[in-house]
């Protein structure tokens, strides 16, 4: 079942109806540019060709023919290419280049989920890198300074890429390990192997320095950790959810080393390179292997593979491998000091809603809220902040009556931050207004200096409003859902019709939600001056981001002049 957990619409959006596509409809978009990418999908096992996979770049959608070829035009500039096929793990090529009037040939090979023990075989053949090679200087500094080399006690929430062609790419953390887990460990694999991989991996580049004099931390071959620009769905979700974990001995960061596979017994690190570290002591190994594969210091992926087999959770696999070890999971952010002012008033008082927002990461939340009288509303992060927190405001009016409101943050990983964290806070309390009273002027947002309306879906009673047709609206822990109806592939949500408080010349969409990657989305929007007049449907291209559990979906802006 597909689960949208909420939408954001920017200036305004008008009778809305949101396509929600299972795994067997797709659309296919031509293109009058001549330009796109080309090429051949096939299983990484058998390299037979794949019939039926959708191949799609943003909007833009194909799927291969029976030879498994397919041809997408897409607009020049920098894309992701999405790969999607029922019994096979979803994947996605990154940073893929089109300049204009270029076909671009790019072939795949995908993974089957559950292949069998000879295809399997292969696919680990082609996937699994050779060891780690820690370069000379990182294991003199060892032997010189200890387990104080690193001096590293959090992980850092970017990292500085050498790509072969020595330019330098800084991205966030968790991107670069979504390139770097499946080039250790196939994606197939079972999840707590992939998770304890995905955690080795993320301690490893924290404590990596190693090309300073080209100003990045990290180069994408062994001698770092090797990064490509495929992802695969399974090992994105692994490096979700676990997010900021990592490994440390005496408060920092370990030297997390890895390799295939031993011969039942890993290494102790001053075997190898004359260097002890008191985290990498010899342990009895299950990876069923009779010879050693790489440098045997650490982690045994093979052995981290049984260990999850056999039952045992991604914490565990770790702790076995490096000794004395405390798996730090980052703490969760939260908000504190809310409040509405003034407490009470009439229809034509301004009222404002305040909360603060800390994360220990430095990351922004993904979804910040205020839901008054069960229904969502936006809150806008205002000017200055301190180190890790942020306030958040909205400044509304309210109808007369008794109100009642809670505040609501996601960090963009699965976690949830409500206050109070049960039921609601009561009030303000508003009475009618004076009919001779002037009518407040529209509030701008904070730090644009433009006037901005938004519509938010988010609780059980916002998605309510609206006609549901294949879909249905879930209780998601105290927040609404749409989610495609038990039994459909395809359904459509359509919101009733939305007035702007002014008249507007643009508007936008934003998504957030945990979407499986069979599952695509598709926006329409129509508008009008006088709530008579319509225009006809107009589809707003979405632009994905993040390929993981949590994905982000962002339309092009839409112009026009209109009021509905």
């Amino acid at each position: 079942m597909m689960t949208m957990k909420r939408r954001r619409c920017v200036l305004l959006v008008l009778l809305l109806p949101v396509f929600l596509f299972g795994s067997s409809s797709l659309r296919h978009v031509a293109s009058a540019d001549p330009s796109g990418f080309s090429g051949v999908v096939v299983d990484m096992a058998t390299e037979s060709p794949l019939p039926g996979v959708k191949v799609s770049v943003g909007d833009e959608v194909t799927v291969t023919d029976a030879q498994g070829r397919y041809r997408l035009p897409v607009v020049p500039g920098v894309h992701e290419v999405h790969l999607r096929a029922p019994d096979y793990i979803g994947m996605t090529r990154e940073r893929c280049m089109l300049e204009k009037g270029e076909w671009v040939d790019l072939d795949f090979e995908m993974v089957p989920r559950d292949p069998d023990k000879e295809a399997a075989a292969i696919i680990d053949e082609k996937m699994m890198q050779v060891s780690q090679e820690p370069p000379p200087d990182l294991i003199q500094a060892i032997r010189e300074k200890g387990i104080a080399l690193s001096s590293v006690e959090q992980v850092p929430g970017t990292i500085r890429v050498l790509m072969p062609e020595d330019a330098v790419v800084e991205m966030r953390m968790d991107e670069y390990l979504k390139g770097v887990v499946p080039r250790e460990m196939p994606p197939y694999w079972p999840a707590e192997a992939l998770r304890a991989q995905a955690v080795a991996a993320r301690t490893y580049a924290s404590t990596r320095h190693a090309h300073g004099d080209k100003g990045a931390d990290v180069c994408t071959t062994t001698h770092c950790q090797v990064w490509g620009p495929t992802r695969y769905e399974t090992t994105d979700q692994a490096v979700d959810e676990t997010h900021g974990v990592a490994a440390t001995f005496d408060g920092y960061l370990i030297h997390a080393f890895f390799f295939a596979h031993c011969d039942g017994e890993t290494r102790a690190s001053e075997d190898v390179w004359s260097a002890a570290l008191p985290y990498c002591r010899p342990v009895e190994c299950p990876c069923g292997w009779e010879e050693m594969y790489g440098h045997g210091v650490g982690m045994c992926q093979w052995g981290a593979r049984a260990l999850a087999e056999e039952g045992k959770v991604y914490e565990d696999i770790l702790k076995h491998y490096y000794t004395g070890i405390d798996v730090q999971k980052q703490l969760p952010g939260h908000i504190s000091d809310a409040a509405v002012t003034p407490q009470q008033g009439d229809t034509g008082t301004e009222f404002t809603y305040e909360v603060s927002y800390t994360s220990e990461t430095g990351e922004l939340p993904a979804v910040a809220n205020v839901i008054i009288d069960g229904r969502a509303h936006s809150l806008y992060r205002t000017p200055g902040e301190t180190e890790n927190t942020w306030e958040y405001r909205l400044v509304t009016s309210l109808s007369a009556g008794e109100h009642t409101h809670r505040f609501y943050f996601e960090d963009g990983y699965g976690r949830v931050f409500s206050l109070p964290s049960q039921g609601v806070f009561d009030g303000p309390f508003v009475e009618a207004a004076d009919p001779s009273a002037a009518t407040p002027t529209p509030v701008p947002t904070p730090s644009t200096g433009v006037r901005v309306h938004d519509v938010t879906y988010s609780t059980m009673e916002d998605w309510g409003q609206g006609s549901l047709a294949g879909t249905e609206v879930v209780d998601d822990g105290g927040d609404g859902a749409l989610a495609l109806a038990s039994g459909h592939d395809r359904g459509d949500y359509t919101s009733p019709v939305l007035t702007a408080p002014f008249s507007f010349i643009a508007l936008g969409m934003t998504w957030h939600g945990e979407v499986a990657s069979s599952e695509a989305i598709s926006l329409e929007v129509r508008t009008s001056e006088d709530g008579a007049q319509w225009s006809s449907w107009q589809s707003m291209p979405v632009t994905e981001h993040d390929g993981g559990r949590y994905r982000f979906f962002n339309s092009d802006l839409l112009f026009g002049v209109a009021r509905f």
